[in-house]
């Protein structure tokens, strides 16, 4: 019934230079030695195995889980994804958010070696403020589900038949981000999910992306693909657009401190909100969704500013 008594690294490196003879320790389920220099922000006991299992001196590239409450995914995303890109790029790994309709204890999970997924840590504590700790369903099972995956990609790369299709729907103002430099994004996501992106040409009749895959495994990781380039999910549903007419006093407002009060708005209506620039011909706001996200957004913009406003 006591409290457990936590080391810190200091305790433990100092604690290995003891001549005193000491039991072998256990050895960690996939992983070797505890390398205390990636560790210092674990708050398990050092002898944990899982500690060493995240933390150890392996160099093999894998999945690891971190506990980040759902109310601080949009944060750790940024507006179009740029936070979420700016901590891949600074720790050199892949983040994957859960999407909206995801589990609330759904983590967020990290591809690297421990070395990449402590410059990860540091990132996301940059941002959230408070350090996310490794989540508990690391080994056999986050092995497993990588494992899975590449069976699978590689299955379709075998030439599989691109059987299961998926019709999804994002804003037109955000192709050319999913397409990339030359259809590099668009390739890229393709390869790594092993599907057929089909993104809708300008003039275009359908205004439907159109996912095909050889399993219904693949069409989810494109849609996580899909959502991890533009820091929100891709509907199912056909969306539109409409422009309301806001006083441009009161953009101050609607963006908030930071951009806090827009990330807030769309987080909570589902609802891409484009304001425009001061030097826009156009003046209005931008609302781009389904029916029901446009008329959350809506809903909620007249709240805030009052009513009458939109």
């Amino acid at each position: 019934g006591g409290e457990l008594d936590f080391c810190s690294a200091e305790q433990v490196a100092s604690g290995s230079q003891s001549k005193k003879p000491t039991a072998p320790a256990p050895a960690a389920a996939a992983n070797d030695d505890l390398d205390e220099s990636h560790a210092e922000k674990d708050d398990r006991p050092a002898g944990d195995e899982l500690k060493k299992f995240v933390w150890g001196t392996s160099t093999v590239e894998r999945w690891q889980s971190f506990f980040v409450p759902k109310r601080y995914h949009g944060r750790l995303i940024g507006r179009g994804g740029s936070t979420l890109k700016s901590i891949e790029a600074s720790a050199s790994v892949r983040v994957q958010v859960p999407p909206r309709d995801a589990p609330g204890d759904a983590p967020v999970r990290v591809l690297g070696t421990p070395a990449e997924w402590e410059r990860a840590q540091d990132a996301m504590e940059a941002v959230l403020g408070f350090a996310p700790q490794p989540a508990p369903a690391t080994a056999a099972s986050e092995a497993t589900a990588s494992s899975a995956d590449g069976k699978s990609a590689a299955a379709a790369a075998a030439g599989a038949p691109l059987s299961e299709t998926l019709s999804l729907y994002v804003p037109h103002s955000c192709f050319r981000e999913l397409i990339g430099t030359r259809g590099a994004t668009v390739r890229a996501m393709e390869a790594r999910a092993a599907v057929k992106i089909s993104i809708p040409r300008r003039g275009a009749e359908s205004k439907a992306i159109v996912v095909r895959g050889a399993t219904a495994a693949a069409l989810r990781a494109a849609t996580r693909e899909i959502e991890e380039v533009l820091g929100f999910a891709p509907s199912t549903t056909p969306i539109t657009a409409r422009l309301v007419a806001i006083d441009a006093k009161h953009f101050g407002q609607l963006i908030g401190e930071g951009g806090a009060t827009l990330r807030r708005l769309e987080d909570e209506s589902e609802c891409n909100i484009v304001i425009p620039h001061r030097a826009a011909a156009e003046q209005r706001v931008l609302l781009e969704g389904n029916e029901a996200a446009i008329e959350r957004a809506s809903a909620a913009i007249d709240t805030l500013l009052g009513a009458g406003a939109v």
